[in-house]
């Protein structure tokens, strides 16, 4: 997994299915984000009481608060 870094803050990069939906690392569960906005940032819809958090990915940690960008194939 990708993770884009802008003003310091990293965003883990999730590819979207085709129905938009991604597998949050977060919590582990699916979230559907429409393609409506396109490819971008993204609240993470975590539902779960338990949130890893932060997660560790390609190198870099990444928090829950700030979500994670989407890519639509």
């Amino acid at each position: 997994m990708k993770v884009l870094t802008e003003n310091e803050v990293n965003y883990p990069v999730l590819n979207a299915d085709k129905n938009g939906r991604v597998t949050c690392p977060f919590c582990q569960q699916k979230h559907k984000h429409g393609k409506g906005g396109g490819n971008g940032h993204r609240i993470a819809d975590c539902s779960q009481l338990l949130i890893i958090n932060p997660v560790f990915i390609g190198g870099k940690w990444c928090w829950k608060a700030n979500g994670y960008f989407v890519e639509f194939s």
